[in-house]
């Protein structure tokens, strides 16, 4: 990739092509061949990844896996020195955690 950056720096997209600093041009179709030739890692299938999911529905099962979490072993002793609107936070959070 590093290499790609270096040929490519300078250049200026015009319709379809790549108008490289010494005013040669290529297409973009071929010059997206070369970088699938060059790393074809880049290039992978997407339905050969193990995760199909969208990134939506990633992050919302994350989110639901960190709520399901236990509450730390020191909650109790950081939960004691906060005041305010932390410990309401802290209180809240604890509800939920233990009601499930």
């Amino acid at each position: 990739m590093n290499q790609l950056a270096i040929d490519y720096a300078g250049s200026v997209l015009n319709g379809g092509f790549i108008v490289l600093p010494s005013h040669l041009s290529i297409a973009l179709k071929d010059a997206v061949r070369d970088l699938a030739q060059r790393c074809p890692e880049v290039f992978a299938d997407i339905e050969a990844t193990p995760n199909n999911a969208s990134i939506t529905q990633t992050i919302i099962s994350e989110v639901r896996t960190r709520r399901k979490r236990s509450l730390p072993s020191d909650w109790s002793a950081v939960r004691e020195r906060m005041t305010g609107i932390t410990a309401e936070m802290m209180d809240q959070i604890a509800q939920t955690r233990q009601g499930k």
